[in-house]
């Protein structure tokens, strides 16, 4: 018996070490990731050497600049929307790559599905991608409204200059002298159509979300998140509504139990979002 009674506590305490409570105290819910075996003084580690990854990915971007503007000096035929597209390409390579080993090495195992993270194909997560895309068109809308709102009474030149998230990459890809760049255009769509998406998710709502659970409770813990999220894209305009969209991404991963759900949302809001900005130029 005392055997018995000692493994229903450990299985409780384990239990209870992957749930919070929901903002009114009510019933508990299970999160779709473990509790971090990592301190917070290895988390902490963790997100310097993740800003420090980021600043250095710019810095690849700022020298494959550099080298591709040597290349058209030797007489290599490439365009400036083509030269465009593949620093912008580089660069994020870059900060994939190195973000992946920080992650790989720092958070032992953090790509083992299930315990950082957890994707799933078996799951009816066609339903959801469909709400949740629907959801994140309306709610980013209206937050969209009250940011120009609020724009034009406090800050008017801010309102003036107001850009999207990927608009200055596709402007240099979808100008009038460049519409007949197909490779232009399909290489410069693979960072915010393809990679980034899946990437941010990942990063996001697969670490940066459950190791803030470690300092702080989940109902501060996902408007912090979404705030990081809307503040990494570095566009006082957008902050607010992408920082919606954050939250709500982080909502469908923690109901749907399946990081998948908030992929390919992203994804498919970046690739909405791309293509209507290249066919209004």
């Amino acid at each position: 018996m005392a055997i018995g009674g000692a493994a229903m506590h450990r299985r409780r305490a384990k239990r209870r070490s992957s749930e919070q409570l929901t903002p009114d105290g009510g019933l508990p819910i299970s999160l779709p990731w473990s509790v971090p075996s990592q301190t917070r003084y290895e988390l902490l580690e963790a997100t310097a050497a993740l800003l420090a990854a980021f600043l250095l990915s710019g810095c690849v971007g700022s020298s494959l600049s550099i080298a591709l503007e040597g290349l058209v000096g030797i007489g290599v035929p490439l365009t400036p929307s083509a030269s465009q597209a593949l620093q912008v390409l580089g660069s994020h390579t870059a900060w994939v790559l190195l973000a992946s080993h920080v992650l790989g090495s720092r958070l032992k195992p953090f790509f083992h599905a299930g315990q950082w993270f957890r994707i799933s194909w078996r799951s009816h997560w066609l339903a959801w991608v469909v709400g949740g895309y629907v959801a994140s068109v309306a709610s980013y809308a209206a937050v969209e409204r009250f940011t120009d709102v609020l724009l034009r009474v406090a800050l008017p030149a801010a309102s003036a200059i107001r850009e999207s998230e990927l608009d200055s990459v596709v402007s240099a890809l979808a100008s009038p002298q460049q519409r007949s760049g197909l490779f232009s255009l399909l290489v410069g769509c693979i960072a915010p159509c393809v990679t980034a998406p899946f990437f941010e998710e990942v990063l996001y709502r697969g670490f940066v979300l459950p190791a803030l659970l470690c300092f702080v409770p989940l109902t501060a813990a996902l408007p912090l998140h979404a705030l990081l999220f809307g503040l990494h894209h570095r566009s006082l305009a957008t902050l607010l509504p992408l920082s919606t969209l954050g939250l709500l991404w982080a909502a469908l991963y923690v109901r749907s139990r399946n990081l998948l759900v908030p992929m390919l949302v992203h994804a498919l809001w970046n690739c909405r979002v791309f293509a209507l900005a290249y066919w209004e130029l």
